[in-house]
């Protein structure tokens, strides 16, 4: 089964994030030596990417797709509530990935139920 655009984008977010040295607190996204970015900014690059290189002339479904990501994450947090929990002081980046492996489980379990 191919991955839906909401399970394609949380899953190539955490790619961008999958190393400590590409994961950042306080910006959505940072290019001062490496590109680095938050939960957030992750998905919103995942979701250009994701526009420009699979589906150009999808754009609403693209956009739908990264809106319908968030609820995938456990207590189902909006964009909002992710950037706060992503810059607590205290949140570690093993934290940020396991919140994403949840929501790409969550993301195919809801695919499988759509068909």
């Amino acid at each position: 089964m191919t991955d839906s655009f909401r399970t394609t984008i949380i899953k190539n977010a955490r790619k961008l994030i999958e190393h400590p040295e590409n994961w950042i607190k306080g910006h959505y996204i940072s290019f001062e030596t490496n590109f680095r970015f938050c939960a957030v900014g992750a998905l919103k690059t995942a979701r250009n990417q994701l526009q420009r290189e699979i589906a150009p002339h999808r754009h609403k479904e693209v956009y739908d797709a990264y809106w319908s990501a968030f609820p995938m994450f456990p207590n189902r947090l909006s964009d909002c509530m992710l950037v706060k929990y992503n810059d607590k002081p205290e949140r570690t980046h093993e934290e940020i990935l396991t919140l994403f492996d949840q929501a790409v489980k969550n993301s195919e379990a809801a695919d499988q139920q759509c068909g």
